[in-house]
């Protein structure tokens, strides 16, 4: 049998959603449960390398440390099928990124750190999301990735919540996910220890 393997979040996650009673209120609205979609963008020439420039930081042994910055990077991508037409549209990628390179050493590369911004726009409305995208010497990347986008004009109160992995042939993504009425739960308050 695969062992289930849990994140910190999710773990934490899962005890607290256990242990938690469903209250229901009445209410006389409509609402929608979740709807899932799934789809696949395809790779495609229309990108923009950022703005490079290379920082130096330091010497470090017999060498240097450069942090080279990207900025303004932009990749649009192309819908080849989606199942919900209210994520039909354009899509573009915003990114920026920092490499740690040692220069004239035989050291070993220090993390990348990357941020980024999707946004999808149609006649409708638009999504938009961001996140962090990391990068570890020697840990494997995730083969999906996890994306949450929070809806604009005819979206708004709606989120889409979504994972998408590379796919070689032929080249683009496949993503999956749900739309759900509401907004992210708001961030947790750092609070004080609890007295024993």
């Amino acid at each position: 049998m695969r062992p289930l393997r849990l994140s910190l979040v999710g773990t934490v996650m899962l005890a607290l959603l256990g242990g938690l009673s469903v209250a229901v209120v009445a209410q006389d609205e409509a609402v929608q449960p979740a709807v899932e979609f799934s789809g696949r963008f395809v790779c495609t020439v229309d990108d923009q390398q950022g703005a490079m420039e290379a920082i130096f930081l330091g010497r470090f042994d017999e060498g240097s440390l450069i942090r080279r910055e990207v900025r303004g990077s932009v990749m649009r991508t192309t819908v080849d099928e989606m199942s919900d037409p209210r994520l039909k549209g354009d899509w573009s990628t915003y990114v920026n990124t920092d490499e740690y390179i040692w220069v004239g050493t035989d050291s070993e590369p220090s993390p990348g750190l990357g941020t980024v911004v999707v946004r999808m726009e149609n006649e409708e409305g638009a999504w938009q999301g961001s996140g962090s995208e990391p990068y570890l010497p020697g840990v494997p990347v995730p083969e999906w990735g996890m994306l949450v986008l929070v809806g604009e004009d005819a979206y708004e109160g709606l989120t889409a919540v979504m994972a998408n992995h590379f796919v070689d042939e032929p080249c683009g993504w496949e993503l999956r996910g749900y739309i759900v009425e509401g907004e992210m739960p708001p961030m947790p308050e750092p609070l004080e220890p609890l007295a024993e």
